[in-house]
């Protein structure tokens, strides 16, 4: 079993290269979530099992090789890699600090040939024999990055989040005036001036779902309603652990109730800073109304026109469970 603060990595270029084997670490396991859904923190809450480990979201798989990745990660995409320097750095230096995240960009900078499958590898094995849990945010957008993961870790499993489209709209426009729902064109250009359309990511993020429900077996998706988690996880977190193969033991379970113990938890440090949205549990319950107080008809909270959300939206969410 690894420490809470792994030591160094054998990055030998030969242990690299032949790092391809899955007989070498266990499945890992995925947390799936568009933005705003607390994917970080369900994330964390597994990771806190002493069967697991969980990481900053890596998006490795947005890049056939790491060369092409950093290349495209430039910009107002730079932060993107913010979560794999801070894997990097933690598993590389025991710590993440000013010092750990240069030592994971040169890291990255001389292994810049290898295809991000190696490196994925390398960090599962690196945490081995606990599992790595990582959360997955924009691939769940990008058939072909869910795909190349796929690849890369066939037998994984996948824990996708859910939750209400109200709830879920009503958190996205709280933060910083819906800007997310902006970057990903999740737009209404049938009114005048244009409105968010907070509730499309999360129609994409089904549409996302539906993809990778046709690359993998039905039983490495688990489905879990955010709701469940905040309001009733002393049913939710056991059943949840039964369905991944992990100890449900009181003391295992006992662990998982504080994710904000995650060594992510927080932003990261200069060069690094993104990510670390990791709540509580209690600050959860606090934040993710109960689903009786939810209506999925009548109007939309955050539209001016008193517009509800759309059919298709309803019925997608009616076949989850929510009403």
């Amino acid at each position: 079993m690894i420490a809470d603060k792994p030591a160094g990595v054998d990055a030998s270029a030969e242990t690299l290269r032949t790092s391809y084997s899955s007989a070498a670490f266990p499945n890992p396991i995925f947390v799936i979530a568009p933005p705003g859904m607390a994917g970080e923190t369900v994330t964390a809450m597994l990771g806190q099992h002493p069967e697991c480990w969980g990481i900053a979201e890596a998006n490795l798989e947005l890049g056939g090789n790491l060369d092409g990745l950093m290349r495209d990660m430039i910009g107002l995409r730079s932060s993107q890699l913010h979560g794999l320097l801070r894997t990097l750095s933690q598993l590389l230096t025991g710590e993440q600090t000013v010092v750990g995240i240069d030592a994971a960009r040169r890291w990255l900078s001389r292994h810049a040939y290898l295809p991000t499958s190696a490196v994925w590898h390398l960090i599962a094995q690196r945490i081995a024999p606990r599992r790595i849990v990582a959360p997955l945010t924009s691939s769940l957008f990008e058939t072909g990055s869910l795909e190349r993961l796929v690849k890369t870790f066939p037998n994984a499993q996948f824990v996708a989040i859910k939750m209400h489209p109200k709830s879920y709209g009503q958190a996205i426009m709280a933060q910083h005036g819906g800007a997310a729902a902006w970057l990903l064109g999740a737009v209404d250009e049938s009114v005048f001036p244009k409105l968010p359309a907070p509730t499309e990511i999360w129609d994409l993020a089904e549409e996302g779902m539906s993809d990778l429900s046709e690359m993998v077996t039905a039983k490495q998706i688990i489905r879990v309603r955010i709701e469940d988690i905040a309001h009733q996880r002393q049913i939710t977190i056991p059943t949840l652990l039964f369905q991944l193969g992990l100890s449900a033991s009181d003391t295992c379970v006992a662990a998982m109730q504080h994710p904000e113990r995650s060594a992510f938890c927080g932003p990261g440090p200069f060069g690094a800073n993104s990510g670390g949205n990791i709540l509580s549990l209690s600050q959860l319950s606090e934040q993710i109304p109960g689903l009786e107080e939810l209506s999925l008809f009548g109007p939309a909270p955050w539209r001016p026109d008193g517009m509800p959300i759309r059919k298709e939206t309803q019925k997608l969410a009616v076949a989850l469970g929510y009403s």
